[in-house]
């Protein structure tokens, strides 16, 4: 048994688990993944060949890997040639608080939207395919401040978020 391994291209190629699988597939194949390698389980969740400014494509792929254990890494369209950042990197999301969700069986958050809790922030991702959604939250919690997209990250405060249909958010704990 393996100590880890890789998941390449599991989204962004017409040969990914999520184009063909959809992203439950996909998420199953990740939980799947995950339970097949032995500890430490240094596993890579790799989004391929977005753009450098696709910002929805990015949370999207990100709050995925967020919702297990793996690691994430996203390329270009240049075949590895690009290390791609973005401004939830500068955001210390601190450790998970609750459990990763496996896959098949793993409960909707809200209305098809999946969380994860840590220390300082949440992670939510709304599914390709489940259109657009709303979720209300059990508290206030604030956009991260950045940059490159700063119609999300913000730095706003907030008690619910809408998510577009293929999108995911991370948002910082007001006390963490």
């Amino acid at each position: 048994m393996l100590n880890g391994g890789v998941m390449e291209s599991i989204i962004g190629q017409s040969y990914s688990v999520e184009t063909f699988s959809g992203w439950k597939g996909m998420m199953a194949y990740y939980s799947y993944v995950m339970a097949s390698v032995a500890a430490p389980k240094l596993v890579t969740f790799n989004q391929d060949a977005i753009s450098t400014t696709d910002y929805q494509g990015f949370r999207y792929g990100f709050a995925s890997c967020l919702l297990g254990n793996a690691y994430y890494y996203s390329d270009d369209a240049e075949n590895y040639n690009d290390f791609l950042t973005y401004d939830e990197y500068s955001f210390k999301l601190g450790t998970a608080s609750t459990a990763a969700l496996v896959f098949p069986g793993a409960t909707a958050y809200q209305h098809g939207v999946y969380r994860r809790d840590f220390a300082n922030g949440i992670a939510l991702v709304n599914p390709k395919g489940n259109g657009t959604q709303t979720v209300t939250l059990e508290t206030s919690y604030k956009h991260l401040s950045g940059t490159q997209d700063p119609t999300v990250n913000n730095g706003q405060t907030v008690t619910s978020v809408t998510l577009q249909d293929r999108d995911g958010v991370i948002l910082a704990r007001i006390t963490p």
